[in-house]
């Protein structure tokens, strides 16, 4: 076969090319062509920030279909019907009212793992009595629900969103399960500036805040320290950014894992850390 014969077909007239190109192949030009059309007018309309922003928040909706995504919000679901709550929702804060200088650095609320939260909190190596537990960022109230399996002195959940801290008080009220803690709250307010409790504490964070902020909640957390010097433990769940923590002065890193940063405060704990 020659390629007079590939570029002619019967029927056509000579002169006439027939293209060579795969049919299936030609559908995915043809898809890119369109493809390459809707980002060009989206960089017109959107300019290339815009158009980044877009692409990110495309990427985290694809992300959610991965397999390990999909098992947490199994996992997830199970966690609300079993205590007759509301926690598994993914909120996009641009879909809230939020207010205050924190207010454009929040990341989307999304609700812990209940059996990985478990293990890593079960893992630190400090007698849970002793410690208050702080949330920061702590939107429908997931985590306050699951430290409650904890004996701790306290626990405090901080939330900028009024909408997300009134459903979590409705999820606190509803949680009928066993708790080993007495002292559940959650507070509407800024993370980056709560008054933190005056007790030995474990503060977690499930990667709720951009740089600004993130930067702030150290700063807080310094802070108190130099007020009030105490155990302090920073749980870290998904470290996007653990360079913030990992500059401080006060906080010394106790435990770097795929999924989790653990800082403290310099004190010797009963035992040595367990890997999460």
């Amino acid at each position: 076969m020659n390629w007079h014969s590939l570029c002619h077909s019967p029927g056509v007239p000579p002169g006439r090319l027939r293209s060579p190109v795969d049919p299936e192949i030609g559908g995915w030009a043809k898809s890119l062509a369109i493809l390459l059309r809707k980002l060009r007018l989206l960089i017109q309309r959107e300019g290339w920030a815009g158009t980044v922003r877009v692409g990110l928040k495309k990427y985290r909706y694809l992300a959610e279909f991965t397999p390990a995504r999909r098992r947490a919000r199994r996992e997830a679901s199970e966690f609300d019907r079993f205590h007759e709550v509301t926690t598994s929702a993914i909120v996009d804060l641009s879909e809230l009212r939020v207010e205050g200088p924190s207010a454009p650095f929040g990341f989307r609320h999304q609700p812990s793992p209940p059996e990985r939260f478990t293990e890593i909190i079960r893992s630190l190596p400090i007698r849970f009595e002793d410690f208050a537990f702080v949330d920061l960022g702590s939107g429908l109230g997931r985590a306050l629900l699951l430290a409650a399996q904890f004996p701790f002195q306290r626990i405090v959940g901080v939330e900028l969103s009024r909408e997300l801290e009134r459903v979590a008080q409705d999820n606190l009220r509803c949680f009928r399960s066993p708790r080993r803690c007495a002292r559940i709250e959650s507070v509407l307010g800024d993370a980056a500036t709560f008054e933190l409790p005056g007790a030995p504490l474990v503060v977690y964070l499930y990667n709720p805040f951009d740089e600004p902020v993130l930067a702030r909640c150290l700063k807080n957390i310094e802070h108190s320290l130099a007020g009030r010097p105490r155990p302090i433990v920073v749980v870290y769940y998904y470290p996007k950014l653990r360079h913030v923590f990992e500059g401080s002065p006060a906080l010394r890193t106790f435990y770097v894992g795929d999924d989790v940063a653990i800082y403290a405060s310099p004190w010797s704990p009963r035992g040595s850390p367990a890997q999460p």
